[in-house]
């Protein structure tokens, strides 16, 4: 859920632009990417329906989560 700004996400081979007010659903183990595409900061919640969430940086580079899953 975008809770303000506007986004984008990279996802299978595809590119949606998302704004304030609308959310993004993505299959279970879809690799994806967000992007900040407006000039405010984007603010996003995340809700993931399955655990361990693994968080990758494009290099492939294990992003430690501040929770534990």
């Amino acid at each position: 859920m975008c809770l303000s700004g506007a986004g984008e996400v990279q996802a299978g081979g595809l590119s949606r632009q998302f704004a304030a007010g609308q959310s993004v659903v993505l299959p279970l183990g879809e690799v994806h990417q967000i992007f900040n595409v407006g000039h405010a900061a984007l603010e996003i919640v995340g809700i993931f329906g399955a655990t361990p969430v693994v968080t990758l940086l494009p290099d492939g580079s294990v992003i430690d989560l501040p929770w534990r899953t």
